[in-house]
């Protein structure tokens, strides 16, 4: 049994969602005579450093766990909270997330509308033919990404992997005066391009994503 096609497999189906929304695999049988373990959690219950804490806790070197702190006390109420605390709490950390949200605001704003003034921009440059065959073929005149093979829905995916040396992302990084995490992006962009290049499905269109934010 080799480990990426399981993986691939495992990642394909959806989370139940009448059970907590994580998932752990401890694979037996590989072919190289090791094991594996393959775990999923949705983004709404852990983010990436979060579940790069995790991964340092589950996976230790070491058989000996170590030390963790305990959690900071806090002070103790000794009468029930009303309807009213609790709305206040609520609303107070409402306002706290939107205001670290408020600075993302004005790019989304412009990128919508930039998006939505293209898409009818496109529309009015069709002919009515042409619009009455898409509508005929079940699909929208507006949209906001160009087609690609992503951009349908299927369960089927692949999984492969790639190590770069730290060392080595760190210093080509720091040649270009970008992060570690700037580099990921290049490379996973690249390769997108590459992908899409061989599969004659490279769109002249700038690609549109959803990107999840922790707030």
């Amino acid at each position: 049994m080799h480990a990426e096609p399981l993986a691939a497999r495992l990642h394909s189906s959806l989370l139940d969602r009448s059970l907590p929304l994580w998932e752990f695999y401890v694979i037996e049988g590989l072919a190289d005579g090791t094991m594996g373990f393959y775990g999923t959690v949705h983004h709404s219950a852990i983010d990436g450093q979060a579940g790069v804490a995790l991964g340092k806790a589950m996976l230790d070197l070491i058989p000996v766990p170590r030390t963790v702190k305990p959690p900071r006390l806090r002070p103790h109420h000794q009468y029930q909270l009303g309807v009213a605390d609790l709305s206040g709490a609520s609303l107070s950390n409402t306002v706290r997330q939107v205001r670290s949200f408020g600075g993302l605001l004005g790019p989304l704003s412009k990128a919508a509308v930039d998006s939505v003034r293209e898409s009818w921009s496109e529309r009015r440059s069709r002919s009515t033919e042409e619009a009455a065959a898409i509508k005929a073929a079940g699909r929208t005149l507006f949209k906001l990404a160009p087609p690609t093979p992503f951009n349908v829905p299927t369960n089927q995916r692949a999984f492969a992997t790639l190590c770069l040396p730290l060392d080595e992302a760190k210093r080509i990084g720091k040649q270009h005066g970008a992060s570690v995490n700037d580099l990921v992006l290049w490379l996973c962009s690249t390769a997108l391009r590459h992908y899409l290049r061989d599969a004659k499905a490279l769109q002249p269109k700038t690609l549109v994503a959803g990107v999840p934010i922790s707030l």
